[in-house]
């Protein structure tokens, strides 16, 4: 069996990352062309989605299983070539013409898509009428599994068939929301392609550049991507709300939440201060005084946060698509280490009020209840030095322990950019708390 750690593609891999050696060179926003360059448009952890999604036989599966070894050995052998080539063009190259280096990149992009199409010819040819039928379903699952991950944007890159599968409703709720899924899948699909053409498009003219060092230039490309990676964080969110409402208020709740929580992970991460509150409600020598001042300012606390969250995710969906711009920027000799602070000013607000918020709550909190009911808190070691000690002595700042509650890989990309089905951070624990404390729906893990 072939695996994609292949030699070849580490060494051609090898061979183009001089290219992004320098600060500047990495602003032209070709990472995604790059991570696609190596990558094959299927691969042997697809073969269980092609054999379920096309209820292969027995008899068909080693065939096809046989037919994606040949794939890949194709694919492989190209990668050599590409390698060569792009050694050649180096060689009869100045130094640093990364343009040089770059442009075989466009001639392998046809040749990739020609060994996919032999490919899937070959499987078609042994398919029945109904399989056939079953084929576009497939391919869009690969799509998704391939292409979602290359997402920049919060929001981006959520795969709501996969939450779906991690929320595992009862089946009547998912046999409800089937026609919201299969419309997803299909608007999903039109985005991301639409997302890829766009990128083939502008291929040449980044190349061009990148080899350049043309700022204005590369901003300009980028931003006629980031077009579509916004439309599809938009399909995204339609999907989210049409699957939601099909399966009615309970359940829909559930999915929605934990849906915005996978799309938005830095806007709905788990607030460590809302779970004093809930851990100090639950105190069982609370007075009565006292439980009436914490429900009282955790019903504060929790309309303030809702607002703050709402303000945050309109900032983070205006602010992000600003991003080629602002690396472009970044990178052109006028970007003053000034400029860059004064960009991106509103998200550093926006957590800043969240650092606001959260403490002058721990405080309040910490002001109702006497050292020794404080410091019997789950997690209250996390905001005081010592369990009976001075209550300024030694204590985290609010927002720092937040952090620390975040659920793992949530927001960031896993090791060699892999995922979960459900997206960004989808393959770990998913948070079991929301951000104003309101309660999340269990999932599984992968």
């Amino acid at each position: 069996m072939i695996r994609m750690k292949h030699p070849l593609i580490v060494t051609a891999v090898a061979a183009i990352a001089l290219a992004f050696a320098s600060p500047s060179a990495a602003q032209f926003g070709s990472r995604s062309l790059m991570t696609q360059a190596f990558e094959p448009y299927v691969k042997q952890r697809d073969l269980p989605i092609l054999m379920e999604t096309l209820t292969l036989e027995e008899w068909q599966r080693p065939i096809v299983d046989m037919l994606v070894e040949d794939y890949l050995a194709s694919f492989n052998a190209g990668i050599e070539t590409l390698r060569t080539r792009m050694q050649e063009a180096g060689a009869g190259s100045e130094k640093g013409d990364i343009g040089a280096l770059l442009r075989p990149l466009q001639t392998w992009r046809q040749e990739r898509q020609e060994i996919y199409n032999r490919f899937a010819d070959l499987v078609r040819s042994q398919l029945s009428a109904a399989q056939l039928e079953r084929w576009p379903a497939w391919e869009r699952a690969v799509r998704r599994e391939r292409l979602l991950p290359l997402s920049e944007l919060s929001g981006e890159g959520i795969n709501l068939v996969g939450i779906m599968t991690d929320l595992a409703p009862p089946a009547e709720f998912r046999a409800a929301a089937s026609p919201a899924i299969e419309a997803y899948e299909v608007r999903i699909d039109l985005a991301l392609t639409n997302r890829q053409t766009r990128e083939d498009e502008v291929l040449p003219a980044t190349i061009d550049a990148m080899a350049a060092l043309d700022y204005q230039k590369s901003a300009e490309l980028q931003g006629k991507v980031m077009a579509m990676r916004v439309v599809l964080r938009d399909a995204q969110e339609q999907g989210v709300r049409e699957i939601a409402d099909s399966m009615g208020p309970e359940w829909g709740g559930k999915f929605r939440l934990l849906a915005m929580q996978r799309a938005y992970p830095e806007v709905f991460t788990p607030n460590a201060v809302m779970r004093l509150y809930e851990a100090a409600l639950a105190l069982t020598d609370l007075t009565d005084e006292q439980r009436t001042s914490v429900i009282s300012l955790k019903g504060e606390f929790q309309r303030e946060w809702d607002t703050m969250s709402d303000e945050f995710l309109a900032v983070v969906k205006r602010e992000e698509p600003k991003g080629p711009q602002q690396r472009s920027a970044d990178a052109a000799p006028a970007g003053t280490p000034e400029q860059r602070k004064a960009r991106g000013g509103e998200m550093e607000a926006m957590r800043g009020r969240r650092h606001e918020i959260g403490e002058r709550y721990r405080q309040l909190l910490e002001k109702v209840l006497t050292a020794e009911q404080f410091a019997a808190l789950p997690g209250a070691q996390k905001f005081t030095a010592g369990a009976l000690g001075s209550k300024s002595a030694g204590r985290q700042p609010a927002e720092s322990a937040m952090q620390s509650e975040r659920p793992e890989g949530a927001g960031r990309r896993a090791p060699n950019g892999e995922k979960g089905r459900g997206g960004v951070g989808a393959g770990s624990r998913p948070p079991t708390e929301d951000a104003g404390g309101r309660d999340a729906p269990p999932a599984s893990v992968e």
